[in-house]
C-alpha cells in the first residue's frame, strides 16, 4: 500500500523499483507463509513512500505475481482516444459571441490516483489532430506538464 501523501514521478520508479526488489529478495517467506512489512523494514526513502508491504509465498512451482493496492499500471495517451475527446468539443467554438483572433482547447488529463494517469508518448506528442481549434493543449498529469498539441484545421 502506498503511503496516503506520495506521490510518484517517472524520475522515482527505478529508485521505487530496486527498493522493492531489495524488500522482497531480503524478507521473502517461505512456501506458503505470510509477512507484512513496515516502516520497521524501510530504508528512508521507502518510509515515505509505502505505508507497508505483504508478501506470500507461492507453494513450491507456483508462478509468483505482484499487486498493488490503490495501483495500476499507467496506461499511454492512445491517439484515436484522444481524437475522440477532441470531438466532443468540436462544436464549441460556434457558440461564442465574438470572433476572436485564435480560439484553443485544454483537454485536461484525470488526476488522483496513480491508475488515472495517462503517460505521454512521442507517438501523441507527433500526432496531428483534427479539429475546429486553433490550438490544443494537454494538461497531463503524468508527467505534470502541458504538451501542446498538432491541431489541423477541419
Amino acid at each position: 500500500m502506498w503511503a496516503p501523501h506520495f506521490k510518484i514521478e517517472k524520475k522515482d520508479r527505478e529508485k521505487l523499483v530496486r527498493g522493492i526488489v531489495t524488500l522482497a529478495l531480503n524478507y521473502a517467506p517461505h512456501s506458503r507463509g505470510w509477512i507484512t512489512l513496515d516502516w520497521h523494514n524501510f530504508d528512508s526513502y521507502l518510509m515515505c513512500v509505502i505505508d507497508h508491504m505483504s508478501m506470500y509465498g507461492m507453494p513450491d512451482g507456483q508462478p509468483s505475481h505482484w499487486t498493488a493496492g490503490r495501483d495500476g499500471f499507467v496506461p499511454n495517451w492512445d491517439v484515436t482516444d484522444l481524437q475522440t475527446e477532441i470531438d466532443r468539443k468540436k462544436e464549441k467554438p460556434r457558440g461564442y459571441c465574438t470572433r476572436y483572433i485564435q480560439i484553443w482547447l485544454l483537454v485536461v488529463s484525470s488526476f488522483g490516483e496513480p491508475s488515472s494517469w495517462m503517460e505521454m508518448t512521442d507517438e501523441v506528442r507527433l500526432a496531428s489532430f483534427i479539429s475546429p481549434f486553433d490550438k490544443i493543449f494537454l494538461l497531463s498529469s503524468f508527467p505534470h506538464e502541458v504538451v501542446e498539441l498538432r491541431a489541423a484545421q477541419l
